[in-house]
């Protein structure tokens, strides 16, 4: 797109809703399309431009390569149940350019009992490692009605490669013991 074109429409749109007044869906489409009339002289101007758009969090529904994990819907929203053993699974068609890091939130209907360690890897559950955290649930509230929620960051500490990636998350028990059931409830994929 030429750059007078790229600069009015810029000046012209300096505030564009993200969801065009629509529910958040997984990903979207944006189309912008400009024409003028032109002028004496000047032949009239129509240019337009597509981009696929992406949520940043992810939909456990598209999981892939579950290996330990199941997955579950609960009032309409896709969760993975969190094994004991060591398992992983994946998340297909990831970009890690420009990402700091995730937000992974666990759910759990009692306190886990046992600290989880969770590893981000590209393209195999032995892949180079880009990010890793443990996970020690804190103490829920003492009136604590209903789950527990308990978010948690992992760092991304690997390079991007500017490349499309399956993203396999691992988890294992940090002592090899038993945490009790918890879930994730949801995967957002932080910006720099």
């Amino acid at each position: 797109m030429p750059e007078i074109v790229r600069s009015l429409l810029l000046n012209s749109y300096s505030s564009i809703n993200p969801t065009v007044g629509k529910a958040v869906s997984l990903n979207g489409v944006m189309v912008l399309s400009a024409t003028d009339q032109g002028g004496e002289n000047i032949r009239p101007f129509t240019g337009s431009a597509t981009k696929m758009l992406s949520n940043n969090t992810a939909d456990l529904g598209q999981a892939i390569e579950l290996n330990g994990y199941s997955k579950m819907n609960y009032n309409g929203a896709n969760l993975l149940m969190v094994p004991k053993e060591p398992a992983h699974f994946a998340l297909a068609n990831i970009d890690m350019t420009d990402i700091s890091s995730l937000m992974i939130v666990t759910a759990s209907t009692a306190p886990v009992t046992e600290k989880m360690i969770f590893e981000i890897r590209l393209d195999s559950p032995t892949g180079t490692k880009i990010g890793e955290a443990t996970f020690k649930q804190g103490p829920p509230a003492a009136n604590q009605q209903g789950p527990i929620y308990s978010p948690f960051m992992v760092p991304i500490t690997g390079a991007a490669d500017g490349k499309m990636h399956q993203l396999f998350i691992t988890s294992k028990t940090k002592s090899g013991g038993d945490p009790g059931t918890f879930i994730l409830a949801g995967i957002t994929f932080n910006a720099k």
